[in-house]
């Protein structure tokens, strides 16, 4: 009881605790993806600059978008903690007038969001495209879905800027605008990796069945396929819950955490093929070969770290006999594929 003789009630209404509960919950899990972001951030600065990043282009375009997706991401948690501590203000009985605030900070959400999502798109492509140097009509329909991505990114942007300043009252049939390009561009690009991968399989798959060690090349393609099969799993979940297919609460965690998941999975990827890169190096630079162990009655087995189409076609076929540098270079005129097509350095 009170001084007054009435009763005095304290706590927060169920709803509200709903909603404490739901911000916590979106806060951690962002928080510790964006730990991860910036931990592999760093990792991958650190690669590429180590690799030089004055004498390749690809090494510093791939150094700035990995660097503005960092940044974007730094700046999304930074809108997100503001968004969250200004939602708290309005459980009070008479909370602020704080509408334009919070709807500056939806929009900026947003086109952070998306500005991460075309630069992951970017690096992607880009990424399976060096694959294909010789092959135009796939080239050229890799960028074909990567501008439509970034029209329907854009488009998607545009609408949503004009939903937050009310000229538009709602726009639920753009929803997948977006989603549905991006998600198409991702998969064609890991189709086409994982295409390449089965090709350099099937190639040298007769010397590594002597050898219980998989090429650096193809170790680095299976993951770069892995990962992308991952990311083409989230961007699904993503279209399963603009259909409304997911329950609010799991929207929006995973709408969250998607801006730092979309910059933390090409970042990934950089570092997957810088490590190739440096592995293969360090090879090249020492002996040339991989040791691999065979079997106990078998004598030891050496596998090139790279393996040209032209010397994998001769070793099946003559045993694996080494040839001179003579040979070596009159078989690689012969019309066949150059070892560029299968090369990720």
């Amino acid at each position: 009881m009170s001084d007054t003789g009435e009763d005095v009630l304290y706590g927060l209404y169920p709803e509200d605790v709903t909603i404490v509960q739901s911000f916590t919950t979106s806060t951690a899990i962002t928080h510790t993806f964006f730990g991860f972001h910036t931990i592999l951030y760093f990792i991958a600065a650190y690669l590429l600059i180590q690799q030089g990043l004055r004498d390749n282009r690809s090494r510093l375009f791939l150094f700035i978008c990995c660097s503005i997706m960092f940044a974007a991401s730094t700046a999304y948690m930074v809108v997100m903690n503001t968004y969250t501590q200004t939602n708290f203000v309005l459980l009070l009985f008479v909370p602020p007038d704080v509408d334009n605030k919070m709807r500056d900070l939806q929009i900026a959400t947003n086109c952070l969001l998306r500005l991460n999502f075309m630069l992951s798109d970017a690096i992607v492509v880009w990424r399976a495209v060096v694959l294909y140097k010789d092959e135009m009509r796939v080239k050229w329909t890799l960028f074909s879905l990567l501008g439509l991505s970034y029209i329907g990114t854009i488009a998607d942007t545009v609408l949503v800027i004009l939903l937050y300043f009310g000229i538009t009252e709602d726009v639920p049939e753009y929803t997948l605008l977006m989603t549905v390009p991006l998600l198409i561009t991702n998969v064609a690009a890991t189709a086409a990796i994982g295409y390449k991968t089965w090709g350099y399989k099937k190639m040298v798959g007769d010397l590594l069945r002597q050898s219980k060690r998989m090429t650096a090349t193809e170790l680095t393609m299976m993951l770069l396929v892995e990962s992308g099969f991952v990311y083409c799993g989230v961007w699904g979940l993503t279209l399963a819950s603009a259909l409304g297919a997911m329950r609010p609460e799991v929207t929006s965690v995973l709408l969250e955490v998607l801006c730092i998941v979309s910059g933390l999975y090409p970042t990934l990827v950089i570092i997957i093929v810088a490590l190739q890169k440096s592995v293969v190096d360090s090879i090249i630079g020492s002996s040339d070969v991989l040791p691999t162990s065979g079997p106990a009655s078998m004598p030891s087995k050496v596998v090139p770290a790279y393996i040209p189409y032209q010397q994998t076609m001769q070793m099946t076929s003559s045993g694996g006999q080494s040839y001179s540098d003579k040979e070596k270079a009159d078989s690689s005129t012969d019309g066949r594929r150059t070892p560029q097509d299968f090369s990720f350095a």
